[in-house]
Parts: C-alpha cells; structure tokens; sequence
C-alpha cells in the first residue's frame, strides 16, 4: 500500500512540478547559468517528457532551447556520478591538470518534430550579397530521424533518416537521408 501511494504521489503534477523546479534552480547554481524547465512528466516505466527546456550560457544568451523532450530511460546505473561529471565539466574549479576528459553521449534513436536550429557567429563579416553566408545559418521545421547517434568528445556520429528543413535563405531540404 505504501509502495502504491507513493507511487501515485510520484505521478502526480504538483510534486513533478516541484522537483523540476528544484532540478532546474539546483543546476542553475551547479553551473553558473539560468536555467529553466517549464514542464514535466515522469512516469513509472522510465518515460520522460520535458516542455519549454531552457539552457543559457555564461553571457546571458541562449546555449540551447529545447520545446518538447521525450525519452525513455532503460539504464539507471553510475547516474549520480554521470551528474556530477557534467556539473565538474561545465564548471571547473580552476585549471584542468590531468588527462583530457572525453565524454559520450549515445542514444539508439532520436526524433526531431518543427525543431530550430540557428548558428550565428556577429564576428565574421557579411559575405558577397547572393553568396552563402555560412556564419549566419538558421534552420527552421526540422523534422525526422536519426538512428545510431553518438556525441563523442567534440565528433557526432549519426545516420539521418528523412530530415526535412528550411533555411532562412529560402533553401528548403525536403528529404535527406544518409
């Protein structure tokens, strides 16, 4: 019975909204930038769904923004010490000594649903008009798959299946897969 109740507890919106608020001010803290988690659901099975994810950077601008997160977790084990190496990264105690730290981040599966993707650098100068303009990317719409994804060190790995976008320069890509 108490298994059940707490079961139940765990399920219900008030307390989820109250431990993702309490993740989301103990990571702005660790890590030394706003961060904020509009909504969550945590379910029994391991099911996770995140809404309105932001993270920002160190110069009070955006590092990443994510709309809807959904995932499922199957392997709970080493968690506590996977947390702390990512609070240890982002925020150093003063000079790295030591081997570098490589870290990976894998997952079998990824979706993309109407995601943005903008890469812009104020920095580089404006190119030729009619010439593409690298330093200044924003894809909108992005939707479709990738398989086998793998984020090791400063290396992504992946195979993209139907991706479709639109670039800011009127580019569309209506399907890619590769």
């Amino acid at each position: 019975m108490l298994s059940g109740t707490l079961a139940l507890l765990l399920k219900s919106r008030p307390v989820q909204v109250y431990a993702v608020g309490k993740l989301a001010a103990f990571l702005s803290r660790e890590w030394n930038v706003d961060v904020r988690i509009g909504a969550a659901e945590i379910k029994l099975n391991g099911a996770i769904h995140f809404e309105k994810i932001f993270v920002g950077d160190r110069s009070k601008d955006t590092l990443f923004y994510i709309g809807n997160f959904d995932a499922q977790l199957r392997n709970f084990s080493n968690t506590a010490r996977h947390l702390n190496f990512l609070i240890e990264y982002f925020q150093p105690k003063g000079p790295r000594t030591g081997p570098k730290v490589i870290w990976t981040l894998r997952s079998d599966v990824l979706r993309f649903d109407n995601m943005t993707y903008r890469n812009f650098d104020d920095n580089e100068a404006d190119p030729e008009p009619g010439y593409f303009d690298p330093y200044h990317l924003e894809f909108n719409r992005i939707s479709g798959y990738v398989d086998t994804f793998m984020l090791y060190d400063d290396s992504l790995h992946f195979g993209a299946r139907r991706l479709q976008a639109w670039e800011r320069s009127g580019l569309r890509i209506s399907e890619l897969s590769a």
